[in-house]
């Protein structure tokens, strides 16, 4: 009895061991998508960059990822119905994200937070799951108005003017301790509620 658990314990400890060995030598090939559905289907293939950009060629397979996301190295990506991971502003889903335009080890990979575009020499904002947020919110404890229309800059951050009866500084925070009042059609007089008149 003693002699078969024995050759139990060490066919369990060798069972164990090819798994840490077959897994170690998974790791260290191939990429890892973490996050992805099924990420067994970036096994057999190879990531090609042309002049468009960065596609995923399976092998054995010609069809191309297209409209899926892809997780890989803790950063989230995007492959457009093209077959190439997209970059820049993307309306995905019915919502608005940004992708890293610049060319590096980040290319295409999902941005969140505070964003600066020059494009439109202005600041944007993205939710942790990379959603561009609008309107009023509340970031860091300081409140931010980003354009709500859809007029081609929606998602900017407003900076030096009143939006529904506040006014946002030149770093778009709301400065709560003015009170605005209109002369005229056109001339805004800023005065602090601690001022005497």
């Amino acid at each position: 009895m003693k002699s078969c658990s024995h050759k139990r314990k060490i066919k369990s400890i060798a069972a164990l061991a090819a798994c840490c060995l077959f897994v170690s030598a998974g790791t260290g090939v191939f990429p890892s998508f973490a996050h992805t559905p099924d990420e067994s289907r970036f096994l057999n293939g190879t990531w090609e960059k042309d002049d468009h950009g960065w596609w995923f060629a399976n092998k054995g397979n010609p069809a191309y990822f297209t409209s899926t996301w892809a997780e890989y190295q803790g950063y989230s990506y995007y492959f457009g119905a093209d077959g190439y991971l997209v970059t820049g502003w993307n309306y995905i889903n019915n919502h608005w994200y940004r992708f890293n335009p610049e060319k590096g080890s980040h290319e295409g990979a999902m941005m969140t937070g505070w964003i600066f575009d020059p494009d439109y020499n202005g600041w944007f904002y993205t939710n942790p799951s990379g959603i561009l947020v609008t309107g009023w919110n509340k970031i860091g404890g300081e409140w931010y108005y980003f354009n709500p229309d859809s007029d081609g800059t929606m998602g900017l951050m407003a900076v030096n003017q009143v939006i529904d009866g506040y006014y946002v500084n030149s770093d778009g925070k709301m400065n709560e301790p003015w009170t605005v009042t209109c002369i005229g059609a056109f001339e805004i007089i800023k005065r602090d509620w601690n001022q005497t008149a």
